[in-house]
């Protein structure tokens, strides 16, 4: 039997559901403007932090690939399990264009869950950026 005979399910790619189990809570938040968004790119993160008594704030470990860089954007946050980039590959087909997708990968470092194939099919549809926390970013061999 070859997978054209198979019947279509809702799992199916040409839908764009994730062919895996994927837990979706119902979200009600404002889309935030972007002069409220140009306010907020001032500010250190760590101040942020500290305004919200360290609630929903992330590891501390976690540092920009190229000291100075900042990001600041509409996050589109997923969790995923330690060495599952599923969770990555959903997300990308989730966000909006300008969200910054922030992939909780539970800390470990030890395996890549993200390299330049999925930095370019995030491109793509127009994400802003990408936090990582855990699950190492392929980087090329020959970078300065």
């Amino acid at each position: 039997m070859c997978s054209s005979d198979l019947p279509k399910t809702p799992n199916t790619i040409e839908e764009k559901e994730p062919p895996m189990p994927l837990q979706r809570h119902a979200v009600d938040f404002e889309t935030l403007a972007p002069e409220t968004l140009a306010a907020w790119r001032e500010i250190p993160s760590a101040i942020v932090s500290d305004c919200m008594n360290r609630t929903h704030a992330m590891a501390a470990a976690i540092k920009p690939v190229k000291p100075g860089l900042r990001l600041t954007g509409q996050a589109r946050t997923v969790t995923g399990m330690v060495g599952d980039n599923g969770i990555s590959h959903a997300a990308i087909s989730m966000a909006k264009a300008g969200e910054i997708l922030v992939i909780d990968a539970g800390g470990h470092d030890d395996v890549a869950l993200w390299g330049g194939i999925m930095t370019n099919a995030a491109i793509k549809p127009g994400i802003a950026g990408l936090v990582l926390y855990g699950g190492q970013i392929r980087r090329a061999a020959g970078r300065a």
